[in-house]
């Protein structure tokens, strides 16, 4: 039951943040993809790990399907 009060206050903190417009401007954008891509880089050897003991999928296999495949879009997108 915890897990469910916390869900709906981070559901309600993001309802709350698009409805007062912060969501809109072009720099909050840049800077989620950009907070994204570095949780995503700061967090790569685990991913791999969990990938490699949930799937059985081989290093090379989970950095080129599921690693690389999401950090070359946000670094395409957040270059501008």
């Amino acid at each position: 039951m915890e897990l469910v009060v916390e869900l709906e206050a981070v559901l309600n903190e993001a309802r709350e943040s698009f409805e007062s417009g912060k969501t809109r401007s072009f720099s909050w954008r840049m800077s989620q993809l950009k907070a994204l891509l570095q949780l995503l880089r700061e967090n790569e050897e685990e991913i791999m790990r969990v990938l490699k003991e949930d799937l059985g999928k081989h290093r090379v296999e989970a950095f080129r399907d599921e690693v690389r495949a999401h950090h070359h879009p946000f670094k395409a997108t957040t270059v501008c």
